[in-house]
């Protein structure tokens, strides 16, 4: 299998106090005190990511649904001319708002969701429309959506100040035991093929019970 490992975002890998909920395996946040928060691996690496921009670069993100591009295609299928207004043009942001409020009920009948209007925007118009139906088109296959492969997250990074985007990258996060899966890799390599930023970013346990200084 390929090396699909991303080997850094700029956020400490390690986690401690692991404990299973269920089916959910949890970690603390931060490492840093005896009321930290838990958390499941593809939000601390979201958290953590973002709660590193500052006064000059912004750290943005989401979590992706599995049914991600069925849920694209259902939008620009009901708004073909989504892609026909500026993503920094006033008229275009409302155009990309009235089309997406319009579109959240009839998704939520269907099981499908997108995230916010703002990450799901950014993610449609830096991709743009030939990658964009790319993606659509491999997930129309019905025999996809057992095993879809859409990474965890998206994430982004800009310029506060000129809002350039600087990096741009999917990212299937998975705990230290836990294996790529052949459909996720399959995902992450065609993506790849179109000239995306896509990889593993793997979560690294130390020690067992809480530290006393911030950590992450």
């Amino acid at each position: 299998m390929p090396d699909f490992e991303i080997t850094s975002l700029g956020i400490s890998p390690t986690v401690r106090g692991r404990d299973r909920r269920g089916n959910r395996v949890t970690y603390q946040l931060w490492n840093n005190s005896d009321v930290d928060q838990p958390e499941i691996a593809e939000k601390i690496v979201l958290k953590r990511f973002c709660h590193r921009s500052n006064e000059m670069i912004v750290r943005d993100g989401a979590r992706l649904q599995p049914s991600l591009w069925r849920a694209v295609d259902r939008l620009l299928t009901d708004h073909p001319d989504f892609f026909a207004y500026p993503f920094d043009d006033e008229a275009g942001q409302r155009r990309m708002h009235e089309a997406l409020a319009g579109i959240r009920e009839p998704l939520r009948m269907a099981n499908l969701k997108l995230p916010r209007d703002e990450v799901t925007a950014r993610l449609l118009y830096t991709l743009g429309p030939d990658k964009v139906h790319q993606l659509v088109i491999r997930h129309r296959d019905p025999g996809r959506a057992a095993a879809p492969g859409v990474p965890d997250l998206v994430l982004f990074e800009r310029s506060r100040m000129t809002h350039r985007l600087h990096r741009f990258l999917f990212v299937e996060v998975k705990r230290p035991d836990e294996h790529l899966m052949a459909h996720q890799a399959a995902e992450l390599a065609f993506m790849r093929s179109l000239g995306l930023e896509a990889g593993v970013y793997r979560l690294r346990e130390v020690g067992s019970g809480r530290l006393q200084s911030h950590a992450a």
